[in-house]
């Protein structure tokens, strides 16, 4: 419920009872945030230079998970905001906080 109002209030969308993209979505990068956050889950945390390692290499396959987390993290901020702004275009769009943000 807090996210359906959360996401009606910032973005106009009124999402459904079940199996809405925009909820799935958002706790599908909560579980990417919390998973990132673990220091212990990837070495690269600890050692930084690890990046730099190319994906090919036995063991860097922390570099697909991350590219993964990248995308579902992005599905979850970007998706909403694409949403209201193409509804902008409408005739009648709804005075929306994230409406006005982008008219500023």
């Amino acid at each position: 419920m807090a996210g359906s109002l959360i996401t009606l209030i910032n973005y106009g969308i009124d999402v459904k009872d079940e199996g809405d993209p925009y909820i799935e979505a958002a706790l599908e990068g909560f579980v990417v945030a919390t998973q990132s956050a673990n220091l212990g889950k990837f070495f690269v945390n600890a050692l930084p230079f690890l990046k730099y390692v190319p994906a090919w290499v036995p063991g860097a396959g922390f570099q697909k998970t991350i590219v993964e987390f990248r995308n579902k993290t992005n599905k979850m901020l970007d998706g909403p905001y694409d949403k209201c702004k193409s509804d902008m275009v409408s005739p009648k769009p709804s005075v929306l906080f994230v409406y006005m943000l982008i008219l500023v």
